[in-house]
């Protein structure tokens, strides 16, 4: 296994809290892919930014067309599903065990009702996890990809092409 290469930026406290794990060592194991089945732009950063909205941002915008299929970056639980009331839109959070630890994947502004699950449910790596859509607060048709490693948010493209198998 590769080492990941993880930026450490300092962060707001409100940016570490994440509610509804459960136990990962729960959760069977899983290896990691790429959220979509071709590569797309990366439309905005991880990290702190001043446009479009000043503020830490916290995942990595993939610009694929609206619509496209998004794919579960690996197997896990469904901890959030539907509209969320925090700017992400419809949208999906998974939680995973990766090598021995506990990582979450957060899939924002998705097309509406483009997928149907529930928390609690089970998905498998490559699952489709819905469509890329507009929802919430987006300025256009993206996939808002959010990582977090045993809690803290890190840069998800890094991360994945280190784990990838």
């Amino acid at each position: 296994m590769q080492a990941v290469s993880i930026k450490t930026i300092p962060l707001p406290p409100d940016v570490t809290a994440e509610k509804g794990l459960v136990d990962a060592s729960s959760l069977s194991g899983s290896s990691v892919r790429y959220p979509f089945d071709e590569q797309w732009p990366n439309t905005d950063s991880f990290g702190y930014r001043t446009e479009p909205v000043a503020q830490f941002h916290d995942a990595q915008d993939i610009g694929a067309p609206g619509g496209t299929s998004i794919r579960a970056i690996a197997g896990g639980v469904v901890l959030e599903a539907g509209f969320a009331t925090d700017g992400c839109g419809f949208g999906l959070k998974l939680q995973h065990n990766i090598n021995g630890q506990d990582l979450t994947s957060r899939y924002c502004h998705m097309e509406a009702n483009s997928h149907s699950y529930q928390v609690g449910d089970t998905v498998k790596i490559g699952d489709e996890a819905g469509r890329v859509g507009n929802t919430g607060m987006s300025f256009g048709p993206h996939l808002h990809l959010a990582l977090r490693l045993n809690g803290e948010p890190i840069d998800p493209l890094p991360y994945i092409q280190a784990n990838e198998k």
